[in-house]
């Protein structure tokens, strides 16, 4: 995603670690005014976690931030209640999220670097043709069907290098 926007000399930030609470991510998003907001953290119906699961985005504290932007969140549950109740009223803004849980399955060997993980791979690259087809001018419409289709083609493959391995 980050190499995507540097190709497009797009400004972006990755932030991590202690950055990642609420007062700290608030100032940020505050300070840096983007369009674009990609949020990777645990989530609940009504809010996002960071850095050791410390708030980072709660409905009704400084979900506001996010109004007019555009929101993707791979964080489970926050488009239950956080992505509507935060672009409520919005004339341009857009929440792109999961309404259930964001489970990817993994290799043990690759948990602190999932980057480098085949298997992770299989999930994370069709979610992150959200945020790049957005990146590339995509509407949000088109980003979200692009990442369904990348994850159908991924199953697809998988089914046939099944049906392969078994005949």
């Amino acid at each position: 995603i980050l190499e995507t926007a540097a190709n497009k000399s797009l400004k972006n930030k990755k932030v991590k670690d202690k950055e990642l609470n609420l007062k700290s991510f608030s100032q940020l998003i505050k300070k840096l005014d983007y369009r674009l907001i990609v949020l990777n953290g645990h989530g609940s119906p009504d809010s996002i976690f960071g850095y050791k699961k410390n708030l980072i985005v709660k409905l009704g504290k400084n979900d506001k931030l996010l109004k007019e932007r555009i929101v993707y969140a791979r964080s489970c549950n926050a488009g239950l209640i956080l992505g509507p109740g935060c672009m409520n009223g919005t004339k341009n803004g857009c929440f792109i999220g999961y309404n259930l849980p964001f489970i990817f399955y993994m290799d043990q060997k690759w948990t602190t670097k999932p980057h480098n993980d085949k298997v992770a791979g299989l999930f994370l690259d069709p979610s992150n043709l959200i945020p790049i087809s957005i990146i590339k001018g995509h509407t949000t419409l088109e980003a979200h069907n692009n990442a369904k289709k990348g994850m159908l083609k991924t199953m697809k493959k998988l089914l046939e290098g099944q049906q392969q391995a078994e005949t």
